[in-house]
């Protein structure tokens, strides 16, 4: 019996130890399929981790290449956005956001992507590339601040000075928080018309004092300025002017950058503009390249005129067309035509029929020295927006769109947006349009941009100022949520560091808008 009890017990013993030995291989299995589990997710993650390092070089690499492409040719080489490249598996691709921020800024995205298995990656980087040739151009103003992803929903208007303005406010340019306005006046008073005010510490610092003309009879015009640009040149600010005069239309003020002085330099007379006509004055102007781009409204003699100003204290007319129509807005571009760089001009007309265009496009190319004014070929391109008696009463470019304002009509819109990359197409494509809702008898009086963003100053003084968001051009939206309204009217606009200089009616000052700040009411 002790026997057969001790191998019983021996038996059990021996069961004990095999299952032991099963449990023991279990947990040895589990132990070792988690660390093959988890080995295996470690090389996962490292596998991404690698992928998103490798992409993101790839990025860093385009960002550095468009940069030297930029150093070493154009900035205008890098103008738009580069097709997708693949290197196997990441598909590369360059993105220039158009419009740009402005004619001098750009932003360029560089955009890397690759499959993992079901799910679509990527990896975005970007930088901001600036042109001082453009810079230069413009005669140093042009606006370098990009905005912010929610600037301008709350923009803030602030009064930017006591001082009442005489007459009329019209025309504004500023330039690096140094603001010049103009002003018409509407007696023989000895007022002023031309301002300089330096807008970071909200003080007069110069001004020309009386107008530069004198009313000579009841029936003579009134003086003042109906339109100016500013440039900067060396140790002087330079104010080209189109000015209320029948004989003179174009003149120059210099200011020294201390404040100290401030003088008409030049004067010049429209070439073939008869001065006993209709409207001989100078009504709009725009600068580009040592070029002056003056005109009237419909007149006897060629309307549209182009200066030679590499000399700003020494203007020489080269050119000049008959347009046949008010010309109240002027926007000059540099565009390549038939692989020549041209600068194209884009007029805001008065429409008087259906088939009269609000906008004409002209080839503004002339010798620097003529001797006697040439005149400009026909128009190359137009368009004709529906309705009549809406005239075009405001232009501005950026990147390849143009902006078109006009008086408010019934139904038709007051702003459209026009694709620019071809010129000469005619009509130019439409990209989008708005009606802004404008009381009758108004008009968009003045436009500036920056990327996707839209500003408009109109004479509806219920809504003198706005901004508008083109990020999606079928559908034009608002894009303030705060209303900026001072009741008045807005007769002139600029952009100018980040902020928005406003310039309004009849013996009124001047705002400066910026892009936050304000508490909505309600």
């Amino acid at each position: 019996m002790a026997e057969l009890i001790g191998k019983i017990k021996n038996s059990n013993q021996k069961g004990f130890s095999t299952l032991e030995m099963l449990i023991a291989f279990a947990v040895l299995i589990t132990t070792i399929v988690a660390a093959i589990s988890v080995v295996f997710g470690n090389q996962s993650i490292s596998a991404d981790s690698q992928t998103n390092d490798e992409a993101l070089y790839l990025a860093q690499q385009q960002l550095e290449d468009a940069r030297a492409l930029k150093a070493n040719s154009s900035y205008d080489f890098i103008a738009t956005s580069i097709p997708a490249s693949v290197s196997f598996p990441y598909t590369k691709q360059l993105i220039v956001p158009d419009p740009p921020i402005s004619d001098c800024l750009k932003q360029v995205i560089s955009q890397v992507r690759w499959p993992m298995g079901n799910r679509q990656l990527k990896v975005e980087t970007s930088t901001l590339l600036s042109n001082p040739q453009k810079v230069i151009d413009l005669g140093f103003d042009c606006n370098t601040v990009p905005p912010g992803p929610e600037d301008w929903k709350k923009p803030q208007d602030n009064l930017s000075t006591s001082d009442k303005i005489p007459g009329e406010g019209i025309s504004i340019d500023a330039d690096n928080k140094v603001v010049f306005l103009g002003s018409t006046i509407s007696d023989a008073k000895n007022s002023e018309d031309f301002f300089v005010i330096d807008s970071a510490d909200n003080q007069r610092v110069a001004l020309k004092t009386g107008p530069l003309c004198k009313r000579l009879t009841g029936s003579d015009p009134d003086c003042g300025i109906n339109a100016l640009s500013t440039i900067k040149n060396d140790d002087s600010y330079y104010t080209f002017v189109a000015y209320s005069s029948k004989s003179q239309q174009l003149q120059v003020i210099k200011t020294t950058t201390d404040f100290v002085n401030s003088s008409v330099v030049a004067k010049a007379t429209l070439y073939l503009v008869d001065r006993a006509g209709s409207y001989p004055q100078g009504v709009s102007i725009f600068y580009l390249k040592n070029r002056i781009y003056i005109a009237t409204k419909e007149t006897g003699g060629p309307e549209f005129h182009v200066f030679n100003v590499s000399n700003p204290e020494d203007p020489k007319e080269i050119a000049y067309k008959e347009i046949n129509h008010n010309v109240n807005s002027i926007y000059v571009k540099e565009q390549n035509i038939g692989g020549v760089i041209k600068p194209i001009a884009y007029l805001a007309l008065s429409a008087t029929s259906d088939s009269a265009p609000e906008l004409s496009v002209l080839d503004a190319d002339a010798p620097d020295n003529p001797g006697v004014p040439v005149e400009l070929p026909d128009p190359i391109s137009s368009f004709n927006a529906a309705g009549k008696n809406q005239y075009g009463t405001s232009v501005y470019g950026l990147g390849n769109k143009l902006f078109l304002g006009r008086e408010r009509g019934t139904s038709n819109p007051d702003l459209y947006v026009l694709d620019i990359k071809a010129p000469t197409v005619s009509p130019l494509p439409l990209l989008g349009s708005k009606v802004l809702g404008l009381n009758p008898n108004k008009k968009v009086s003045a436009i500036r941009a920056t990327g996707n963003l839209v500003f408009l100053g109109t004479t509806d003084s219920n809504n003198p100022f706005s901004v508008w968001s083109i990020a999606n051009l079928p559908a034009i939206s608002l894009w303030n949520v705060c209303n900026v309204n001072f009741s008045a009217e807005v007769n002139g606009i600029d952009f100018d560091g980040g902020w928005i200089y406003a310039v309004v009616g009849q013996n009124g000052p001047f705002y400066i808008i910026k892009p936050t700040g304000a508490t909505c009411p309600g």
